[in-house]
């Protein structure tokens, strides 16, 4: 799979290098990618820090502080700023996110998840951890492929990565409704298949794995009543996905949310073994 930057995401790389220049810095670090995200209005990422009621100004103040030492650089125009390597391991982390998600496309969100997962520290990242803002672990999830109960690989003790290739795999494409950050699937960072059927209809998902020998990638979690017609095994692979969620650290969660994520831990606990 090639990925490549969504309009969004070189444009936020644009406003990156001008605030790189507005700053008098001598390159764009994660601290300025960020600072370039918060200028575009609307998007999915201010949208999630105006519901976490966090205050964007501070949030930018606290970004803008971190790299005033460079003060005393000579400005040059936003074109000749180049990205440092910890903004190049951003990007790359982006990459990934995006993979994990099964999608060419690296848009916002995996900007913003790309920061938050980065183990090096980066000021962005401290920033946003600073203002309460982190990504909690539920679990670190092993893959599982779901197969018709008739698939030639369906009663294996396990599969392959390298088996699941000759058969399609299953990916849901969203509608323009959707909310950016929804993703169905869950893929495996270094997966490639060979066959990709795009389906925007969860329920066609059974009818291809029964007619086509289709597939598709999850946690391990399903339904006594979707086990009747879907295998579930667990596939050969060191890979594993964290799942989790982002929220403001020490907040009391809603009863609703609170027995929403103990649920969903619950089952992938039981999924995983």
């Amino acid at each position: 799979m090639t990925s490549q930057f969504s309009p969004k995401v070189s444009e936020i790389l644009a406003f990156s290098r001008e605030e790189a220049t507005r700053l008098a810095s001598s390159f764009v670090g994660p601290e300025h990618l960020l600072l370039g995200i918060l200028r575009e209005k609307g998007g999915p990422v201010t949208d999630l820090l105006n519901r976490l009621e966090l205050d964007i100004s501070h949030i930018k103040y606290a970004l803008e502080e971190r790299v005033r030492t460079d003060q005393g650089a000579t400005p040059i125009h936003p074109s000749e700023v180049v990205l440092n390597d910890k903004a190049n391991n951003i990007l790359k982390l982006a990459v990934l996110e995006a993979r994990i998600q099964h999608t060419q496309i690296v848009d916002v969100q995996h900007l913003l998840l790309a920061i938050l997962h980065d183990q090096v520290s980066n000021g962005a990242k401290e920033v946003l951890e600073d203002n309460n803002l982190e990504f909690h672990s539920v679990s670190r999830a092993a893959p599982h492929a779901f197969l018709s109960v008739e698939h030639p690989l369906a009663k294996r003790e396990s599969v392959t990565p390298e088996e699941l290739m000759d058969y399609p795999c299953i990916v849901y494409e969203q509608d323009g409704d959707s909310p950016a950050f929804f993703s169905e699937e869950m893929m495996l960072p270094n997966f490639y298949p060979r066959k990709v059927v795009y389906i925007s209809d969860l329920y066609v998902s059974t009818a291809l794995m029964r007619g086509c020998n289709a597939y598709d990638i999850g946690t391990g979690v399903i339904s006594k009543r979707l086990s009747r017609e879907v295998a579930c095994v667990p596939i050969a692979t060191d890979d594993r996905v964290d799942i989790g969620w982002i929220g403001i650290r020490d907040r009391a969660l809603r009863p609703i949310e609170r027995s929403f994520l103990d649920c969903m831990t619950r089952q992938l606990h039981a999924a995983q073994g």
